[in-house]
């Protein structure tokens, strides 16, 4: 798919402007959006009250390595993303909109485009 990632980004902000709650798709971790700028997403685990930062520029990242790969097959291809909780997080992001399906398989996740 060759959406270009600021239209995929406006998707991810109209999504999440009235999804507010995101939860990883293996670990079923809650988080829930606190604050939406034009760069960043601020969410809040609801375990452990910690609040993150979804960069903008690490969204696309995974969205370049999704376009290239057509698939993402585990959080490990995301080593550039130090932090794999965000990485977990992005994945599921991704997955929330209509053109991308997110799932686990074997305690990894997939991510991929629906066709």
């Amino acid at each position: 798919m060759s959406l270009d990632f600021n239209t995929v980004w406006k998707d991810i902000l109209r999504t999440l402007a009235y999804k507010r709650r995101i939860e990883t798709l293996c670990r079923k971790s809650k988080n829930y959006v606190i604050r939406i700028k034009p760069n960043t997403i601020i969410i809040q685990s609801l375990e452990s009250g910690k609040l993150r930062r979804i960069r903008k520029k690490d969204v696309e990242h995974v969205w370049k390595i999704l376009q290239r790969n057509k698939r993402i097959k585990s959080l490990n291809e995301l080593s550039e993303l130090k932090n794999k909780r965000i990485c977990a997080i992005v994945c599921s992001i991704l997955a929330s909109l209509d053109y991308v399906r997110g799932e686990c398989k074997d305690r990894k996740v997939v991510l991929e485009f629906i066709k």
